[in-house]
């Protein structure tokens, strides 16, 4: 067994039906004993289960920790067969060439050890409250595509379990980027459907862990920044350029800039 993916999910079983339904060894034109399939569940009922046992029976099923998105990732890693992981998210569609692309990265580029794959919309965005992680030249390592030998996954800890909320990957890509190259391989590609997004209902989460979003979530630039020119200055910049991209959109997605703008008000202030 050369490669695993895994899917991490959690109450979405019609998005990660159609993210299965891409990885079919029928799809995916790449042999199929050269992989596995590994969903780490963290729903809160068997929903997912019984589809994978009815519909997928090829797929791996391991109930999550149900510890935070890290935690989940991390979960599938102990019981994977593959010299290589390749981690994508339950509402991504593969590329029917996406293993096969891994393959042939890894077959040219003996001693590299990360690969990280394009990631692209389903359409233009049409709302200010839309979002994907697109990345179409590469140097960002979204969690939802890329791959990485098991070995050095092990060897440097994994995902950081503390970051139960999101931003696991930014850390990842922090702590390999300092010793490991990064190939970034566009012909290994998933589609990231545009969604909504509704950052009220998790505002206590965001302020649980404001520490660490204030430390993940703004580069190191925006780091410098606010030692230069004060956090007002950056604050009022952000929102200038939020309420700009809310122009483009014609005010589609008003309620999310005035959540969003709160939000930044809180990681910049508080």
């Amino acid at each position: 067994m050369l490669f695993s993916i895994i899917i991490p999910s959690c109450n979405r079983p019609d998005l990660l039906r159609r993210c299965l339904n891409a990885l079919h060894p029928d799809v995916q034109n790449v042999d199929p004993v050269l992989y596995e399939v590994i969903v780490t569940d963290d729903s809160d009922n068997e929903e997912t289960l019984r589809m994978l046992q009815k519909d997928f029976s090829w797929v791996k099923w391991m109930k999550g920790p149900k510890n935070g998105i890290a935690a989940n990732r991390n979960n599938a890693v102990s019981s994977a067969l593959g010299k290589w992981l390749v981690f994508t998210d339950d509402d991504c569609i593969p590329g029917s060439n996406w293993i096969k692309a891994y393959h042939d990265a890894i077959t040219r580029n003996d001693g590299i050890s990360v690969f990280e794959g394009k990631t692209i919309a389903d359409r233009p965005q049409e709302r200010f409250d839309e979002e994907a992680p697109v990345n179409e030249t590469g140097g960002c390592l979204w969690s939802c595509n890329f791959c990485i030998s098991k070995s050095l996954f092990n060897s440097i800890g994994g995902f950081n379990e503390q970051l139960k909320f999101a931003m696991e990957d930014v850390d990842l890509h922090k702590r390999l980027s300092a010793g490991h190259l990064i190939l970034f391989t566009k012909e290994a590609f998933v589609i990231h459907p545009w969604r909504r997004v509704n950052l009220f209902k998790g505002i206590s989460k965001n302020i649980k862990y404001r520490k660490i979003f204030n430390q993940l979530h703004y580069s190191d630039f925006h780091t410098r920044m606010k030692y230069r020119i004060g956090r007002s200055k950056i604050f009022l910049a952000a929102l200038y350029f939020d309420f700009r991209k809310l122009i483009k959109f014609r005010f589609k997605g008003t309620l999310y800039f005035l959540e969003s703008s709160m939000l930044k008000f809180i990681y910049i202030f508080i």
